[in-house]
């Protein structure tokens, strides 16, 4: 008798190995237990909130072994832009003494986030200042195509609100960093083709990123699930222009808690203010404020970098 049935092909039992080992050892890698601030620029606070308290997801809805593929192949291809800046001459910090990324803690550690790198120094024919944050990601062509067109600002506002938030809060370790416009990179998975864009220091972008994130932590903490995209309070996000504080109580529903996220370096921690502070006990809205009025008096060196063993006392 003849069997009609469809049987696997060789690559597709092995593909289904492949992807099934690395869905497991997702499962082993343990979550997150604070709001990663390269997603704070999502458009959805709920779905932010879902996020940090580490809300199970649908059936389904977590990511298959292929996605998985695609983001390993993505680390691969910015390590290899790391080295391939450095042969050009640019002087990139990437790492720790002990080899781990460096970056930030805000709130207790409830916030963090981790930077690609730091550049130290370049050729003088870039014209590029330094210290400055490097940010890079990688994109299939069409998106990579837009980005190119638009920039990255219009094209990837996600993108844009973690180039902001990093500046800012890496400003404390960093002195300079967020004076500097940032080096943005982004490579075409499918062509290996390279774009490089500066992106300066967005303050109200920043601002507005870091309040949004106080409203995330104060909502889970009270237990409030905060609305979806359309409905969120102010809808205070990218290009908004909404300059409301974290005083405008009326705007926040009269909470008068964690007003203001005390900055930890993950390398050189910072004595933090007590959480549940009153507002009326903080002199700022939030510490981006306080940075950028030290910003301002402060000045990038272009043709006078940093030196290597300067930078890593600060990162270390």
């Amino acid at each position: 008798m003849l069997d009609f049935n469809p049987r696997p092909s060789m690559a597709q039992r092995i593909n289904a190995l492949v992807d099934a080992a690395l869905v497991v050892e997702r499962e082993a890698t343990p979550p997150r237990t604070y709001l990663g601030a390269s997603r704070l620029g999502h458009p959805c606070e709920r779905a932010l909130q879902f996020e940090f308290a580490c809300a199970p997801k649908d059936e389904g809805a977590d990511f298959n072994g292929q996605t998985l593929r695609i983001f390993a192949i993505g680390h691969q291809l910015e390590d290899l832009a790391i080295r391939w800046l450095r042969a050009a001459g640019i002087d990139l910090v990437t790492q720790k003494r002990d080899g781990s990324q460096f970056g930030f803690s805000v709130a207790g550690g409830r916030i963090r986030g981790h930077v690609d790198g730091v550049i130290a120094d370049a050729p003088a024919a870039l014209g590029l200042r330094a210290p400055a944050l490097w940010e890079c990601k990688t994109m299939n062509a069409k998106n990579w195509r837009a980005c190119v067109k638009d920039g990255v600002t219009v094209s990837k506002p996600v993108y844009a609100a973690q180039i902001a938030i990093y500046q800012a809060y890496m400003e404390p370790s960093v002195p300079g960093i967020s004076a500097a416009p940032a080096l943005f990179t982004a490579i075409n998975k499918d062509t290996a083709e390279l774009h490089h864009e500066l992106v300066p220091f967005d303050a109200d972008l920043a601002q507005r990123m870091s309040d949004r994130a106080v409203r995330i932590l104060q909502a889970t903490d009270a237990g409030d699930l905060l609305p979806r995209i359309a409905a969120t309070l102010g809808v205070a996000l990218l290009g908004s222009g909404d300059q409301r504080g974290i005083h405008d109580l009326a705007s926040h529903r009269k909470i008068a808690l964690l007003v203001q996220l005390p900055v930890e370096s993950l390398h050189h921690p910072l004595e933090p203010a007590a959480l549940g502070q009153p507002v009326a006990k903080q002199p700022d809205r939030v510490l981006v404020r306080r940075l950028l009025a030290e910003v301002k008096t402060r000045k990038s060196h272009p043709g006078k970098p940093i030196l290597q063993h300067e930078l890593r006392a600060c990162v270390r």
